[in-house]
């Protein structure tokens, strides 16, 4: 006796974490006229479906049926588990696997736009660059304190500034050791993330200092030093 099968049930990868997929149909034939027993084996955990509907493994399958694999893939990264289907002696095997870490060809920058930055009541500038339009979360730190948390909508290639106060003499919030008439020092670190197909993205820069005073944005020697 002769099994014959319409293909192989194609295998899957770089797939997002936690999330059902289905495979491929084949469809069987050369089959006893009475059916068969078909029985789901491998890892995985996958389903067995016949003809679009779910059947219990060791289901009878008669020649014609669709058999398909459905499963959740795995939720850690560059996992693959490999389901499979037995009939007749025959065994067909799908192979599913997830996606790296960081996904190819994507990626996320910050950098200050100044090495010294300040501003009088908290303004922090820097951009944000994707290469794919995305909102992007910041966390701005100064000397290691947590200042000011948001969202930047529509970052893309073309990057988005960000300034965190209103400026010289404004009503923005105050880093650490700022204020009106008064210097602040120390490091200024920008942690920003975003969230593609289920991984996250993120990096961080670093301003090796920040000085904060009534008059605006200055530079080591305390001149201006305003865009």
């Amino acid at each position: 006796m002769r099994l014959a099968t319409a293909g192989a049930f194609a295998a899957l990868v770089n797939q997002t974490l936690s999330t059902t997929v289905t495979s491929n149909p084949i469809y069987l034939a050369g089959l006893p006229g009475s059916g068969t027993a078909i029985t789901v084996g491998g890892t995985g955990g996958a389903t067995l479906l016949v003809n679009d509907t779910v059947r219990a493994s060791g289901y009878t399958v008669v020649n014609g049926d669709k058999v398909q694999l459905q499963l959740t893939t795995p939720a850690t990264t560059l996992t693959t588990v490999e389901p499979s289907v037995t009939f007749t002696g025959q065994t067909r095997s799908w192979s599913v696997g997830t996606m790296a870490a960081t996904l190819p060809g994507y990626a996320l920058t910050v950098s200050f736009n100044y090495n010294v930055v300040g501003q009088d009541h908290g303004g922090a500038i820097f951009t944000i660059h994707s290469s794919a339009s995305q909102s992007v979360s910041y966390s701005l730190y100064a000397s290691g304190v947590l200042v000011k948390t948001g969202t930047v909508t529509g970052v893309s290639t073309s990057g988005k500034t960000v300034v965190t106060g209103s400026g010289s003499g404004g009503t923005g919030m105050n880093l650490p050791g700022g204020g009106v008439s008064s210097l602040g020092f120390g490091p200024l670190t920008v942690h920003v993330s975003t969230v593609r197909s289920g991984t996250t993205v993120e990096t961080t820069a670093t301003a090796p200092m920040y000085i904060i005073g009534y008059s605006g944005i200055y530079n080591f020697a305390g001149r201006p030093c305003r865009p």
